[in-house]
């Protein structure tokens, strides 16, 4: 062979390799998105409930009760249950206690006292945000498993001696499927 016909059969195969190494980029991209798209779906769908109410800014009466309804389907996975919490800094209190009343499928209903610290012993806030708000995520119940599908509701009630109760702005549930553990 000649020097030329080396030269093209060379540029041939560089040609080739450019096409591919260009799929095969074109290939490892698509494959990173896939899995992108797959791990942000598997985040979304593990949420069963996340709900937020604004509490009338006059303040929260005893006799106001915020409720949460919550369809349940599956009686296997066990999902963890968090309240949301947002508070104003002119809160007067460290901690907020509220009455927590199940109502199940079958019409049973249950009551739990719950005590939610939002600042530490030494006054600072706990939580997220700037100004004078703070928002809290806190873990109420791990690994629950509910006992039958259906309808579920959750009725929060505050429990403090002030009535009505200031500083409170916002109450939520969160129920987002159990991680393993890693």
């Amino acid at each position: 062979m000649t020097i030329i016909g080396n030269l093209r059969r060379l540029i041939n195969d560089m040609n080739i390799q450019k096409a591919v190494s260009s799929q095969s980029g074109l290939l490892k991209w698509g494959m990173t998105l896939l899995m992108v798209i797959v791990c942000l779906s598997s985040c979304i769908s593990g949420k069963i409930a996340n709900e937020n109410e604004v509490i009338n800014p006059a303040g929260w009466s005893i006799a106001d009760s915020i409720a949460f309804t919550v369809m349940v389907e599956d009686t296997v996975q066990a999902v963890d249950f968090y309240v949301n919490i947002r508070n104003k800094t002119s809160y007067r209190y460290s901690n907020l206690i509220l009455f927590l009343d199940t109502r199940f499928p079958d019409g049973r209903t249950s009551r739990d006292t719950l005590e939610c610290f939002l600042a530490r012993p030494d006054g600072e806030w706990t939580g997220s945000g700037i100004g004078n708000r703070k928002q809290n995520t806190l873990l109420l119940k791990r690994n629950v498993i509910f006992p039958a599908s259906g309808s579920y509701t959750f009725v929060f009630r505050q429990a403090m001696r002030d009535n009505p109760l200031m500083g409170i702005s916002d109450l939520g549930i969160t129920i987002q499927n159990t991680e393993a553990p890693e």
